[in-house]
This record gives C-alpha cells, sequence and structure tokens, in this order.
C-alpha cells in the first residue's frame, strides 16, 4: 500500500502534459489516447483503500469538489447489500446499469437524437437481453484472455470481419478543447472569473482563478473538468443568478 502511495506521488509529480508529450515517443498504432489524463487517473486509484473507493474515483474523475468554498471529504460510493455474493466486477456493472447509464449516457443520447428528430435504438439493453444475463452471465463468461464482451465478439465472428470487432473501444465526442479555447472563451473567462465567482459564493474563486490559468497556460490537461464547470456556471447564469 506504501508503495502504491509512492508511485502515486511520483506521477503527480508532473502535469497531465508531461505525459502528453512523452506519449509522443511511442508509435502511433500503440499510442494511448490522452495518455497525461489516463496516468492520472491511475494515480489517484493507486491511493485508493479498497475496491470501493476505486470505483468511487473511476466514476468521478472529473469531480469539481475541491473548488467548493466548503469541501467535505467525497462519499463513497456503496454497492447494495443483496450484491455481496457478486465479484467486484459485478457489482460495478449493476452499479453502472442502474446509474451510469439512465442517468448519464442514454439520457444524452435521448436528448441529442430526439432534437434531431432520430429514433435511436439500444438492443443490447432490450429488457430481456439484461434479465437473461444477469440471471445466467458471470464475470468468466464475458471476459476471456483479458478482453472484455467476449459473448458478443464470438456473435460478431460469424457475421464481420475482425478489424471491426477485435479492436479498442471508440467512443465519440465534441472537440471540447478547441471549444473552450476559441468559441466559448469569452464566456469562459466571464463566468469563471473571479467577480462572477465570488458573487456566485459557491466556489473558491482563487482556487477557480488559479485552475483555470493553469488550463489556459497548458500547464494542465483539464479540459473536460472545466468544461464541467463552464457548463454548470452557464446554467447557473441563466437559471439562478438574481
Amino acid at each position: 500500500k506504501n508503495f502504491s502511495k509512492i508511485i502515486s506521488s511520483l506521477i503527480n509529480l508532473f502535469p497531465n502534459n508531461f505525459y502528453d508529450i512523452l506519449s509522443q515517443l511511442l508509435p502511433v498504432n500503440i499510442r494511448p489516447r490522452e495518455f497525461g489524463h489516463r496516468i492520472k487517473k491511475i494515480a489517484k486509484i493507486l491511493e485508493s483503500k479498497d475496491e470501493t473507493e476505486i470505483y468511487s474515483k473511476l466514476i468521478s474523475t472529473h469531480n469539481l469538489s475541491h473548488l467548493l468554498l466548503n469541501y467535505d471529504e467525497e462519499d463513497s460510493v456503496s454497492f447494495k447489500e443483496e450484491l455481496q455474493d457478486y465479484s467486484f466486477v459485478e457489482k460495478m456493472q449493476i452499479h453502472d446499469l442502474e446509474n451510469y447509464l439512465p442517468n448519464d449516457i442514454l439520457v444524452k443520447v435521448d436528448r441529442a437524437s430526439m432534437f434531431n428528430s432520430l429514433e435511436i435504438r439500444s438492443p443490447l439493453i432490450d429488457k430481456r437481453v439484461i434479465e437473461y444475463t444477469l440471471k445466467n452471465c458471470r464475470t468468466f463468461h464475458n471476459i476471456k484472455a483479458n478482453k472484455g464482451k467476449s459473448i458478443l465478439r464470438k456473435m460478431l465472428n460469424q457475421y464481420l470481419p475482425q478489424n471491426l470487432y477485435q479492436r479498442p473501444k471508440m467512443g465519440f465526442g465534441i472537440p471540447i478543447d478547441k471549444i473552450l479555447r476559441h468559441q466559448m472563451l469569452d464566456n469562459l473567462k466571464y463566468l469563471l472569473s473571479e467577480k462572477f465567482v465570488k458573487d456566485q459564493g459557491i466556489f473558491d474563486s482563487k482556487k477557480v482563478m488559479l485552475f483555470l490559468n493553469s488550463y489556459l497556460n497548458g500547464q494542465t490537461n483539464v479540459k473536460y473538468e472545466i468544461w464541467n464547470l463552464f457548463i454548470f456556471q452557464s446554467w447557473y447564469n441563466k437559471w439562478m443568478k438574481n
């Protein structure tokens, strides 16, 4: 445990962009995306005292509680008692199923698709598929040779070329950094300005200014955290400011 904390401290000696630059030395085909962000996530996990804290840190990577005026230690996720016979991986999966999917991924897809008059279907969360999977499938069925989704990969093998499914997971996202530094820069500076934040009375204005400046100066790669803060401030400015 002490060794893990030492490694974590060593990782945190350098800013995110140091690791991003370092990753450029690797061949393109094995170069991790946003390496600095990922390595800092590993540093946080290494400080964990148990599995539950690991999961809590995994799902709160972009947490901004350290910027609040009144900051208490973050509450850790607690798994339901009825899940005690499940493995740690299965507990995480069920918690994601009940929280992350409906409150994050699915609601965003639903809003974005309906805004553009699109009807989206997610066949893998069909009620029958979920019920069957929870009843009959355990971790060892779906993770083989350290690769997940083995059941799905086996099915796809009958219909698709391997290069389409035997590859790293790929999401889709918006160019957050470009938006913040160009189209929204004036709004960003206003909503995170010392005066606005101080009048608001929620965040520590000094900490926010340091946080923003370190991002704009390229010292830290915290675009997701800045984006979350910017969106909250935009909402507050529209609906809560007197």
